[in-house]
């Protein structure tokens, strides 16, 4: 419980909320109107990041309940005058601060229905607690749940939850789910499970007005032999390491302070610094013909301390030293946008275009966005060879996936909980926090285009619209997508590497040392959670591998 606390921070949809009503960028009514609710107590906490529980372990099979769970409030007969739901209670469990949120917006739906809602308020790491043990024990926890999508391996591998109803399927408008969802993240073995919250994904955000002017423009021309694009931003790593040198060490903020950096990303061991060095890591490691990432598929090995994975954390070392803030290493995703926001640094790579674009940033429609950068040179595991390529290798990173909310088999009123669910998953009113800017990142076709995001409340201009969602796109849509580690205990993974990473990072051990540790752990783990074969048929149905 200690680390899911000492994850909490400022953290990602914490950072939504505060910006979008601290700083104005919203005003209160503006953000009820979007959300379609009653306004927050003072107190409500803030929508959570996407950042991981405390690491699970494999679900054990379902065993008989010694006691029968307390049975759930069936739905009263129809009666003149009454409510639709008008004496049943539905158990709900969430995140605290997501779970809140989600009730402001159910507030009118349930004044008219009369149904009741029962919220479990659990923290990042209880949530996911609380999931394994009702599945080990076959155990009534609540009759919607909501959950992140890594922990697809155990929650919807295990058999716990009812499948996605066709008809709630029609509600949701399941075609305008971005098919990166639709077909992979709210399934699991080919079924549907889940209706979608939020989308996440990494992507590159860059200082687009610097690049436009011309100054700049002839300066680094004659510096690197090569134009300052504004329209991509860096397209590899090593343009990425041109631009965070040239953006380092004088006062383009015009502020007179020293504060001007080129770059800053996720560093934060038991925070964000996982997803940050995996998408480091994502175009060297990533080859074009190998779908497996973390592991060799045939034999479970770790792939985390090839020499891709050991060149990215050496460079991306030497890297954060020269051309990022000092403190660095102490960054997590709240600090890395607050420093974009605030004008320090030129490029951060993150979840949310809608925030570095906020109407009190510094970056305010002077963005840019683009896919992780690429490499002409990508390590091939099964030849164990770089290859050379004559163009870049992409490797886009869905990190983290988003959340999802779901209906376990233990319900007694699943009907009640589907209609629940569609109240907030809904196109109208998925459309309206992803373009106000609060709580979620696209998820839908719809939320791709650019028009939404020029016409909403952040007021996008035309090319950090196009952009932004050329970005999103992109990184969905690719053949050679990073899909992130949804199986059975990964968030032990997750501490591994991280563990490794901060190691190499901090010079605590060489970068080769420091994840052949890590790599090490991994196979423990796996031996722990059933086994190479075993594990590899769950990182198979995770990523679609046959």
């Amino acid at each position: 419980m200690a680390e899911g606390r000492e994850r909490m921070g400022l953290t990602r949809r914490s950072f939504l909320w505060r910006w979008g009503v601290a700083s104005g960028v919203l005003s209160v009514s503006t953000l009820l109107t979007a959300c379609g609710g009653a306004p927050a107590s003072p107190d409500a906490k803030p929508t959570e990041a996407p950042k991981p529980a405390a690491a699970p372990t494999a679900a054990a099979k379902p065993a008989a309940p010694t006691t029968a769970p307390a049975a759930a409030a069936t739905t009263a007969p129809a009666q003149t005058g009454k409510k639709k739901y008008e004496g049943v209670t539905l158990k709900y469990a969430a995140i605290a601060s997501m779970g809140a949120g989600v009730e402001q917006i159910l507030t009118p739906w349930l004044e008219e229905t009369g149904l009741k809602i029962e919220r479990g308020q659990f923290e990042q790491q209880e949530i996911t607690d609380k999931l394994m043990q009702a599945m080990a024990t076959n155990t009534h926890l609540a009759d919607v749940v909501q959950f992140e999508s890594n922990s697809a391996g155990d929650i919807m591998g295990s058999g716990f939850l009812l499948e996605l109803p066709k008809e709630a399927r029609d509600k949701l408008d399941w075609d305008d789910i971005a098919p990166a969802y639709r077909d992979r993240l709210l399934t699991w073995n080919g079924k549907a499970y889940a209706a979608p919250f939020d989308g996440d994904t990494h992507h590159l955000v860059f200082r687009r007005d610097l690049a436009e002017d011309p100054a700049n423009q002839q300066k680094f021309k004659a510096k690197y032999s090569y134009d300052l694009n504004p329209k991509t931003g860096p397209l590899t790593w090593d343009e990425h390491k041109n631009w965070a040198e040239f953006f380092t060490g004088w006062d383009w903020n015009k502020n007179g302070k020293d504060d001007d950096y080129g770059f800053a990303h996720m560093t934060k061991r038991k925070d964000t610094a996982y997803w940050g060095f995996v998408s480091r890591a994502s175009s060297l490691a990533k080859h074009p013909e190998e779908p497996g990432f973390f592991f060799d598929l045939d034999t479970g090995e770790p792939r985390i301390n090839n020499p891709a994975w050991v060149r990215a954390l050496t460079e991306w070392k030497e890297e954060l030293e020269k051309w990022a803030p000092r403190g660095v290493l102490a960054y997590g995703w709240g600090e890395v946008i607050q420093a974009f926001t605030g004008g320090q640094v030129a490029m951060n790579i993150g979840w949310d275009g809608a925030v570095a674009n906020s109407k009190d940033s510094a970056a305010h429609n002077k963005d840019g966005y683009n896919i992780l950068p690429g490499s002409k040179e990508v390590y091939n595991p099964k030849s164990k060879k770089w290859d050379t390529l004559s163009s870049p290798n992409y490797a886009p990173f869905m990190a983290f996936g988003g959340w999802m909310m779901a209906v376990p088999k233990t319900t007694k009123i699943a009907e009640v909980a589907w209609d629940m669910i569609l109240q907030v998953t809904n196109r109208e009113q998925s459309n309206k926090m992803a373009f106000a800017g609060i709580s979620i990142n696209p998820v839908r076709v719809g939320q791709l285009e650019p028009k939404g995001w020029v016409d909403g409340a952040l007021k996008f201009d035309q090319t950090a619209a196009e952009q932004y969602t050329s970005a999103l796109k992109r990184t969905m849509d690719s053949p050679n997508t990073i899909w992130d580690l949804r199986i059975p205990g990964w968030t032990q993974y997750r501490d591994a590497l991280e563990l490794g990473v901060s190691k190499g990072l901090a010079g605590e051990a060489p970068p080769q040392a420091a994840l052949d540790e890590a790599a090490q752990t991994f196979s423990q783990i796996t031996n722990r959670l059933g086994g190479p074969k075993k594990q590899m048929e769950n990182y198979k149905a995770a990523i679609g591998a046959k």
